[in-house]
């Protein structure tokens, strides 16, 4: 069985953790999400603090499809009670979409001022430090060292995004199986990323020139080898991994691990 679509996964997430905060008893009634004065007071007073306006636009668009779906599938006991709700929670969206603009406009201040410029790009690529990495990866060599291979991990995340542009999710999105699947040619290779977060939209193109392509590629031979590394279990996650000790499991890098 395949992994759930990141989308419905993100949906099914949200709607479940607004029914949590406002469920009344210990069963799931659907009774409970058609209260929005209690979705309202429960839900969205308790995390005005902890959420962006935007964020909240969000969970509610995924309680809305929710209960759209209750209707379209008539799972909804009373569709007339199931669509006022409906009509209601639309309206709250609506009414945060100016908050929500606002946050973003601040983001977009705050990101432009924090931007890393081109300068400081090329300063890095002509350091010592990555200087360091290309000699580590010209061949192919087990990992012995945890802080190595977090620096050597870091940097070609860092590469790949900025050669293509792309945000996490995309580099995320590489898989050994992805790395097989790529089109090969003499500059290089060009990965197709399925497993994005508009992925039901397009599929991402990296293009990883060489000698970029030969580093990951022992990158990834390097690591392979450690004692704590499981093929099977590895095979469908991110080719991103992270360890505690060299010895220790080997496991997928979160995308909260990479902010």
């Amino acid at each position: 069985m395949g992994k759930p679509h990141p989308v419905g996964y993100q949906h099914s997430k949200q709607t479940f953790h607004i029914w949590t905060q406002v469920r009344q008893g210990e069963q799931y009634d659907l009774q409970d999400l058609l209260d929005v004065q209690r979705v309202k007071d429960v839900w969205m007073e308790t995390t005005a603090e902890k959420f962006a306006p935007g964020t909240i636009r969000s969970y509610l668009g995924s309680l809305i499809q929710f209960l759209e779906f209750t209707v379209s599938t008539h799972w909804a006991e009373d569709i007339g009670e199931t669509e006022r709700a409906i009509s209601e929670l639309k309206r709250t969206q609506k009414r945060l979409h100016r908050r929500s603009q606002q946050r973003r406009s601040e983001m977009e201040v705050k990101a432009v001022a924090n931007m890393v410029t081109p300068e400081q790009i090329v300063e890095v690529i002509n350091s010592n430090y990555v200087r360091a990495i290309s000699i580590r990866l010209s061949k192919v060599k087990t990992f012995t060292d945890v802080d190595v291979l977090r620096r050597v991990r870091n940097y070609m995340m860092f590469r790949i995004m900025i050669d293509n542009g792309q945000r996490v999710g995309a580099l995320m999105g590489i898989t050994p199986q992805v790395v097989s699947d790529a089109e090969v040619t003499q500059e290089g290779a060009i990965l197709t990323v399925a497993r994005h977060k508009s992925g039901y939209v397009a599929p991402a193109v990296l293009a990883i020139m060489e000698p970029l392509w030969t580093m990951l590629r022992n990158f990834i031979t390097g690591y392979q080898g450690l004692a704590g590394y499981n093929p099977h279990r590895m095979r469908e996650e991110s080719i991103w991994i992270t360890l505690e000790n060299i010895d220790g499991p080997v496991r997928p890098l979160s995308r909260q691990g990479v902010y």
